[in-house]
């Protein structure tokens, strides 16, 4: 599907138009009616994917105080009833929208009623405790939809607010580019997909709720990837070789020229911000060749160089994946700027997987077979899993 106008015109438009909406009726209202359609003419399915659902509510019967717009993961939710999902929330006066990770505030209430204000933040808590998907941009501050005095006659938009586990904040006449905002939402969808995998009841949003409100101790997130702490590189003569693709006979090549590409447009998704050096991200096996010992030159936002190995799978995070001895040699010596993208369950026609990032000496993550090197990640090495946009 080809967008029909972008995501900042839809946010304007409410903004500008929902207060003066609200003295009209509801039923067949155009901002109503734009608002019920959700992203469905403003995003793709580049970014969405053709999984998610998006819809919107301006109110039933009556205008919303807080109108909104989700993006939900069946997998997780099918309405902001239930479950966690994406949603942007516009605060009462129009002069805020917020995309917010979010939860069902309609569970909540039902299930805990005297305790649902303890059992929300138990809950957020440990999603922001959990979740490693990070910007500057994104805040673990409470939102606010409604004016402090007003919320105990607004009891919903405040249920709204408990319920924000991580936002991006955009401010009336400060809606920013096009292309931040779907930078923006890229990482809020890497989030809820890194929410998902670490669901301590797989695919059950509101038994793992009941779990982690219980106190339950075994619901610390499951793969917890660790960064390593670099050892002082040695810094003997490197010498570059090719690749022997004969041994690769677990990786396909064209997979894994793919995956790169996936992981050069993730890390220009998180230098937004930095457009001088977001413009300087390099599939350097394409523009160079393999025998550098990496494959993406990428930057941190202080402007370090990242030197990124990419090894992708279409088969799932345990698959050992293959590495050739300059490989191996180039990640132990340059181990202050070397990551490793290991990127698996990778669908080579919707470009999409499952990733997470292992940093420094890959000694103490990996197990190494001589065959080239055929690698399976140990214990010590798994992490956060994410997702490709």
């Amino acid at each position: 599907m080809i967008p029909k106008l972008g995501l900042k015109t839809l946010l304007e438009s409410i903004q500008q138009d929902y207060l003066e909406a609200k003295k009209r009726p509801l039923k067949d209202d155009p901002v109503a009616k734009k608002i019920r359609h959700g992203l469905d003419e403003v995003v793709g399915s580049d970014l969405l994917g053709n999984v998610v659902t998006t819809m919107g509510s301006a109110g039933q019967g009556r205008w919303a105080t807080v109108p909104w717009m989700g993006i939900f993961d069946p997998d997780m939710s099918v309405s902001a009833s239930h479950g966690f999902y994406l949603v942007y929330l516009f605060s009462e006066d129009m002069e805020r929208v917020y995309l917010s990770l979010h939860q069902a505030w309609t569970f909540y209430d039902k299930t805990y009623q005297k305790t649902v204000l303890s059992a929300v933040q138990q809950v957020s808590d440990y999603w922001r405790r959990n979740i490693k998907a990070s910007s500057p941009r994104i805040s673990e501050k409470q939102i606010q939809l409604v004016p402090k005095k007003e919320r105990v006659n607004s009891p919903l938009p405040r249920g709204y607010e408990l319920c924000n586990i991580l936002s991006i904040s955009y401010q009336r006449g400060q809606i920013p580019a096009e292309k931040v905002l779907r930078s923006d939402l890229a990482l809020m969808i890497l989030a809820l997909e890194e929410l998902k995998s670490k669901l301590p009841i797989k695919n059950d949003a509101e038994g793992s709720i009941r779990q982690i409100v219980s106190g339950d101790d075994t619901l610390k997130a499951t793969g917890d990837y660790y960064s390593v702490t670099p050892r002082q590189p040695r810094q003997p003569r490197l010498v570059t070789s090719k690749r022997d693709y004969a041994t690769q006979t677990n990786q396909d090549l064209e997979v894994g020229r793919l995956g790169e590409k996936q992981v050069v447009a993730y890390e220009q998704a998180q230098l937004a911000d930095f457009p001088e050096l977001q413009q300087k991200v390099t599939q350097v096996s394409d523009t160079v060749g393999d025998g550098l010992g990496y494959d993406v030159l990428s930057f941190d936002r202080q402007g370090r160089e990242k030197h990124i190995e990419v090894k992708t799978t279409t088969q799932d995070e345990n698959t050992p994946f293959f590495m050739s001895a300059n490989e191996r040699q180039y990640a132990e010596h340059h181990a202050e700027t070397y990551e490793l993208f290991r990127v698996f369950n990778f669908d080579a026609q919707r470009l999409t997987g499952h990733f997470y990032i292992l940093k420094g000496s890959l000694e103490e993550h990996c197990d190494f077979k001589p065959t080239n090197y055929q690698v399976t990640v140990n214990k010590n090495g798994q992490g956060s899993v994410s997702f490709l946009p």
